[in-house]
């Protein structure tokens, strides 16, 4: 696993997010192991269901290789839906090192895509952040995001039942 997909999962790990994760494994031959990468539907590194039949798929590359990596998520997944049952959020996670002035630690930022099915098109995701608005993130900034998106599906999933409840009731 790559360091930084280790960081993105231990984040999620502290917040509570139940997900699944792309399955690495390994054969040796000889003296030699090697190891074969499954990305889920051959293109995403992270899976996160919500009870109410949302998915959030992430996949994270390096910001000079976002675009191969939308186009891999295109061809592999998008080209492939049928959104007619399960709506989809597709993220493209994409991260720099970036070296802090007059220190010589890089810190990593991250930028979030986010893919909408309506328009077939990838857009970017500003957030406000410290009150500015800005396209690159600290992870724990990244995280909050994607708790909202998870715990806004996981709200819509309860009004939808109580409203279900409420239906039945009345007939």
């Amino acid at each position: 696993m790559e360091k930084h997909e280790r960081m993105f999962k231990e984040k999620l790990d502290a917040n509570g997010i139940i997900y699944q994760q792309a399955i690495t494994s390994g054969r040796k031959f000889g003296n030699i192991w090697a190891s074969k990468r499954n990305d889920i539907f051959g293109a995403f590194d992270f899976e996160i269901a919500t009870k109410d039949g949302e998915i959030i798929f992430i996949q994270i590359t390096s910001a000079s290789n976002a675009s191969a990596r939308k186009k891999k998520v295109y061809d592999n997944f998008i080209s492939k839906l049928n959104t007619t049952y399960i709506y989809y959020n597709i993220y493209l996670l994409s991260y720099k090192e970036k070296k802090q002035k007059g220190k010589k630690k890089k810190i990593t930022l991250w930028h979030l895509s986010k893919y909408n099915i309506g328009s077939n098109k990838w857009s970017e995701i500003s957030l406000n952040y410290n009150n500015r608005i800005d396209k690159w993130y600290d992870l724990d900034t990244v995280i909050k995001e994607i708790r909202i998106i998870y715990d806004v599906s996981l709200l819509m999933q309860y009004n939808t039942l109580k409203n279900i409840k409420r239906e039945n009731n009345n007939l």
